[in-house]
Formats: structure tokens, C-alpha cells, sequence
């Protein structure tokens, strides 16, 4: 009978490695039921008169101490397959975040937007280059008007232009409105040296 069992095992697409590991696993875990459950009657034998709340407390103790140590068993039993899966799940999880890097980019960079209240809906801003009033903001964009075609005047040009928020992330932003309505232009009128520049 022992060769069939052990034909049918060998017969399984299990490793041997794993059939040994579950099998000291059971054995484990028996072991340590049967060591709490005769550590339980003879504590209780050599204490009759123990309170039903002192039997409770003793009873709960040994239930973690036994789930702790059967974890552990388990635990160390299992070490290699559990560092196998541990590899796999790591390199997965390293592809997720090469694949969605840039999403998590713009989510990070539309966070730091929140904190920071760096622009909201109706500011004049400039990031890399772009310069406009912000119309909308989600999470991964920012769609502001166009300021044209001369960036020193604050016209709308009539397009609309949409950034990444990833950008707040590596880019500065510059603000005009920050005193509300209002809004300080610097100008530079150019005049030739023979005329008289107070005049």
C-alpha cells in the first residue's frame, strides 16, 4: 500500500519539495494542538480551583501562543516558496509602476497642486514655457486659455492648451494674480540716449 500512496504522489505535477513541506506543515500543526492541549490538562489538573476567568485568561494565552508558533513553523517550513513568490510579486509590482509611472506622476504632481494651492480656476500662470489662464484642473491635466500672441500682454489668444500635471512635479510655476483682480505688468519701453528720458 505504501508504494501505491507513493506512486500516486509521484504521479502528481507537485514537486516533491512542496509534497515534503505540506506534509511536515500538518505534522506541525498537530503537534502543536496536541502539546497545547495536553500543556491545558495538566495546568488544569495541577490547579483545580482556578477561577473560570483565570481558566478563560489561559485558555485565550495559549490560543495566540499556539497561532504564533504555527505561524513561525509554517513560516520557516515554507521559506523558500514564500521568497519565490515574494521575487515574483516584486517584479510585478515593479512592472505596474514602470507602466503607470507617468499616471502616478500627474496623480502625485495634482496632490501637490492641492496642498500647496500653488493656482486655482482663474489665475495667469506660466509653467515650461506655456502661458495662460486656468479654465480647468483634474487629476491628470490642467487645461488653461492661451495668452497671445505677445506673452508680456495678458490677451487671450482664443486657444486653449492642456499640460500634464506631472510638470508641477519638475517645473516651476508662476503665478501673476497673486494679488487677486489685480494683476502687476512690467514693461520695458526701449528710448534712444539722445532723448530725454523724464520727458
Amino acid at each position: 500500500m505504501w508504494n501505491t500512496m507513493h506512486e500516486w504522489l509521484n504521479a502528481l505535477p507537485v514537486s516533491e519539495e512542496i509534497i515534503k513541506s505540506a506534509l511536515m506543515s500538518v505534522l506541525m500543526i498537530v503537534a502543536v494542538i496536541a502539546g497545547r492541549s495536553i500543556l491545558l490538562s495538566a495546568h488544569f489538573r495541577s490547579h483545580p480551583d482556578l477561577s473560570i476567568e483565570n481558566k478563560r485568561r489561559s485558555l485565550v494565552f495559549s490560543r495566540n501562543v499556539t497561532m504564533l508558533l504555527i505561524l513561525l513553523g509554517l513560516a520557516m517550513i515554507w521559506a523558500a516558496q514564500i521568497q519565490t513568490l515574494a521575487l515574483s510579486m516584486f517584479a510585478v509590482a515593479a512592472a505596474i509602476v514602470v507602466a503607470t509611472k507617468e499616471l502616478i506622476m500627474c496623480l502625485s504632481g495634482s496632490i501637490l497642486r492641492s496642498v500647496t494651492k500653488q493656482y486655482s480656476i482663474g489665475d495667469y500662470i506660466e509653467i515650461n514655457g506655456l502661458r495662460g489662464r486656468v479654465v480647468d484642473i483634474n487629476m491628470l491635466n490642467t487645461l488653461m486659455m492661451q495668452i497671445g500672441p505677445n506673452p508680456l500682454i495678458g490677451q487671450l489668444s482664443g486657444k486653449t492648451l492642456s499640460f500634464p500635471n506631472s510638470l508641477l512635479l519638475s517645473h516651476p510655476v508662476r503665478r501673476d494674480n497673486i494679488l487677486g483682480d489685480y494683476v502687476i505688468h512690467t514693461m520695458e519701453i526701449p528710448v534712444p540716449i539722445h532723448l530725454d528720458s523724464d520727458e
